[in-house]
């Protein structure tokens, strides 16, 4: 099974909050500073660690740990479990895994869901356009990058792992303490990224294209680009009511890891205006 952390000190007449990691994370990387942010401000937090992700169960077959499909129907069944409406919380390779779940589940789960938040998000075609534009645009960095998903150096190299998921001022030991977390994270493959085509263009119903939206970037993020942004945010903004993404939220000198970035406070207080919007 999956694992879960969760923090109290909730209200409630405020949703849940669901936080989905990316690859090579877990659970753990929302309790150092959005699980107490959002607690303090009356919200019941609460956190998956996907299948082969950190303290969840490692399927024994197959090159990963599960399909797009298969994480979304985890995140569908552990949602069953909550009371009340939740808001779920996706970052990187989550944000497609939460997409699927709006794609396959339109009718009774969404009436669970109260929003959705899309932090540095792959977008609804996948990857690969986006690797593309990056192998265009500045190749020596796209290929260090690559090689640093073919090695996992970051799990071992502290200016990989800085050049890969964060800014340039994050502090030396909390560096260490995230690289030493995200070593520990992946015990197999989140995705095979060889077979995420099969899963893909992920195409919203109308009802899910009008769950209340946020789709947040980060403007020093190395992995996810511009455009990617503006792709997710036209799927909701295409078949929506005004509810949904009208234009994607971009935060100058924050890096792909933005829960623990330098500035992640700042990342916070926009998801929270998007919460009171609800």
């Amino acid at each position: 099974s999956s694992s879960s952390s969760s923090s109290s000190s909730s209200s409630s007449s405020l949703p849940n909050l669901l936080f989905l990691h990316g690859s090579y994370h877990g659970a753990w990387c929302w309790a150092p500073n959005f699980f107490g942010f959002f607690s303090e401000r009356g919200y019941r937090c609460r956190a998956m660690s996907f299948l082969g992700q950190a303290l969840s169960d490692v399927p024994q077959e197959g090159k990963a740990s599960g399909t797009v499909a298969s994480h979304a129907r985890d995140v569908t069944e552990y949602l069953a479990t909550l009371e009340g409406n939740t808001v779920v919380i996706a970052h990187s390779f989550a944000g497609l895994i939460l997409q699927k779940m709006l794609q396959l589940d339109a009718g009774r789960p969404l009436s669970k869901v109260a929003g959705a938040a899309f932090l540095c998000s792959v977008p609804p075609t996948g990857n690969s356009a986006m690797a593309g534009r990056f192998f265009r645009r500045t190749p020596i960095a796209a290929l260090k990058l690559t090689w640093a998903f073919v090695t996992r150096n970051f799990e071992s190299d502290l200016d990989a792992l800085r050049e890969t998921f964060f800014s340039d001022d994050v502090a030396p030991k909390d560096l260490q303490e995230y690289q030493a977390l995200i070593a520990d994270s992946c015990k197999k493959p989140l995705l095979d990224l060889g077979r995420l085509s099969d899963e893909l263009p992920i195409v919203f119903s109308e009802e899910a294209a009008r769950v209340p939206a946020l789709v947040l970037g980060a403007g020093d993020d190395r992995l996810v680009d511009t455009e990617a942004l503006e792709e997710l945010a036209s799927a909701f903004r295409s078949n929506g009511d005004g509810k949904g993404a009208q234009q994607p939220v971009l935060m100058r000198s924050v890096a792909h890891d933005c829960m623990l970035d330098t500035r992640w406070e700042e990342v916070a207080e926009r998801i929270l205006a998007f919460l009171e919007t609800l």
